[in-house]
């Protein structure tokens, strides 16, 4: 796997970033295991990279979860650039890896876009604490625009979100053409 989700879930950062270095990582996160061992024997330190990203994810944000989940995406997805696209350490980039890294997110690769949500970028292994990648995770998501979004439940009423527009709509035609 080309890329391969490195934070897991909120909850759950702390206790990844505690087992790290231990025996005990390779056991839970084997998948993650292989992934970072790949960038280790390239040279590449990943597990600090991790290290420090779990570090400020855990300790350097506010409890807020769209805040924390904002700022893990974003990083985590500025730390699989590095890794893959400049093969280096996030700590060893410089502005011209910035540069690209802006342009590589306004114009990422279509295999790094999922079509909907994916809700986990791991999952247990059944019947075990074995957390494993799942493989529909990617690191962007297509997202409709608010606005189009909005329009698209004004013209679909048949969707539930759309009873409250709907009716919002029909209370303003109402009182439009009582007045007239």
């Amino acid at each position: 796997m080309k890329y391969h989700p490195i934070t897991d879930t909120i909850d759950l950062q702390a206790s990844q970033r505690d087992i790290l270095d231990t025996h005990e990582f390779k056991s839970v996160y084997p998948t993650l295991s292989e992934y970072l061992d790949s960038f280790e024997q390239q040279g590449i330190p990943a597990k600090n990279d991790l290290k420090q990203l779990l570090n400020f994810l855990v300790t350097g944000l506010s409890n807020a979860k769209g805040t924390q989940s904002r700022f893990r995406n974003e990083a985590e997805r500025f730390t699989l650039f590095c890794w893959r696209e400049r093969e280096k350490s996030v700590l060893d980039t410089k502005l011209e890896d910035i540069k690209l890294y802006i342009d590589w997110i306004w114009s990422p690769p279509k295999t790094l876009i999922a079509d909907t949500t994916i809700s986990s970028r791991f999952k247990y292994r059944p019947n075990s604490d074995i957390r494993v990648v799942n493989p529909e995770w990617r690191p962007f998501v297509h997202r409709t625009p608010k606005a189009n979004r909005k329009i698209e439940s004004l013209i679909a009423p048949g969707k539930a979100s759309s009873t409250k527009h709907a009716y919002k709509i029909s209370q303003t035609s109402l009182r439009i053409h009582m007045h007239h």
